[in-house]
């Protein structure tokens, strides 16, 4: 018995010597990223396993933009995700993935997802930031990871970087996933001139104002419904809006879920940054603002599965005027934030 003891007390000795050699990292830096709060922006929330530190951040940024975790080399996050429109890919319905296939959906934006909690990608298949992150890489750059990792491990200026940002140092997906979402939680649009305004830092023209007051506000509009959750203009929701007919050629959240009253529900986008997002909808069917607001006017379908927001859908939409679309476009283009567009924080660090 007092053998047993012996043998049991030296082998937690050695795990404890393992765990401590583990555990030493000089180069290791929790320094948290200086989030800073803004006017009627509420307080952020993280995974507790993956801390804001401002290292996490700026490794993540690097591999934001480097090619080198696709299979041809290529192809970055970036690729999809331009910081010109909104991380988005302009002009394109649909994007090109590394192995030269066109994506299913519409390149979602990627501002603001720090307060996200309902579910990313259109049809919500990914319940966190790092698991849309592992979901995106593996389907749209399809890296071999252990050659990946092996590059990466070699490249002394990363091996440096995931020592800073990481406890343990490790190279591995799960680190570069926690990077990745680090970095996109610190992208946030927060200034443009509807920002202002409730600053009192600006004023809305008369048409905007009456764009706001007389139609997105209003069951004239019924837009604030889904989109009027200020400051991020959407209620992160999943709605089915009318958009495809009878017949779901996407599924949407139901094709994720299995459950046929969610059949053709897709994710609220935000209003933000419409002037640099285009185009529109999950299959980016609307290539102006314009198109975007006749739908909604006067193009919606009676779907199985119509929200009941959609007030109007009976008579096909709501029958706006000439001028009233015209105050309204007005209103939207007031959520354009040219300040993050340019934002040298989010941009390419090579």
């Amino acid at each position: 018995m007092k053998r047993k003891l012996i043998y049991f007390l030296l082998l937690l000795a050695l795990i404890q010597a393992c765990k401590k050699d583990k555990e030493i990292n000089e180069l290791y830096d929790p320094t948290p990223y200086d989030f800073v709060k803004v006017y009627r922006f509420p307080n952020i929330e993280v995974p507790t396993d993956n801390a804001l530190t401002i290292a996490k951040v700026q490794l993540g940024r690097s591999l934001f933009y480097d090619a080198s975790l696709s299979l041809s080399g290529n192809t970055s996050c970036a690729t999809c995700h331009n910081q010109d429109f909104g991380f988005t890919d302009h002009e394109l319905d649909l994007s090109t993935n590394d192995l030269g296939n066109f994506t299913s959906r519409n390149a979602s934006s990627l501002f603001n997802l720090v307060w996200t909690d309902k579910g990313f990608f259109w049809d919500g298949r990914a319940s966190s930031l790092e698991l849309a992150v592992e979901d995106a890489i593996n389907n749209e750059q399809h890296p071999e990871w252990d050659v990946t990792l092996a590059n990466i491990q070699a490249d002394p200026s990363y091996k440096t970087s995931f020592e800073t940002a990481f406890e343990y140092g490790e190279v591995s997906r799960d680190n570069i996933n926690k990077a990745l979402a680090s970095f996109i939680r610190t992208i946030v649009s927060q200034n443009a001139k509807f920002d202002l305004v409730t600053r009192a830092q600006a004023t809305l023209t008369p048409l905007e104002q009456y764009g706001f007051d007389s139609i997105f506000v209003t069951e004239k509009g019924d837009c604030f419904h889904c989109h009027g959750v200020y400051p991020f203009m959407t209620d992160n929701d999943f709605h089915d809006n009318g958009l495809q007919g009878n017949g779901y050629a996407d599924l949407g959240l139901g094709g994720f879920n299995g459950n046929a009253f969610d059949q053709g529900k897709m994710k609220t986008p935000p209003l933000r940054n419409l002037s640099y997002t285009a185009p529109y909808m999950h299959d980016g069917r609307f290539a102006s603002l314009d198109e975007v607001i006749d739908f909604y006017s006067e193009g919606v379908n009676l779907t199985p599965n119509i929200d009941p927001l959609m007030k109007k859908a009976h008579q096909g939409g709501l029958q706006l005027s000439a001028y009233e679309k015209e105050a309204l476009k007005a209103f939207l283009l007031t959520l354009d934030d040219p300040v993050f567009r340019s934002n040298v924080d989010y941009s390419s660090p090579f």
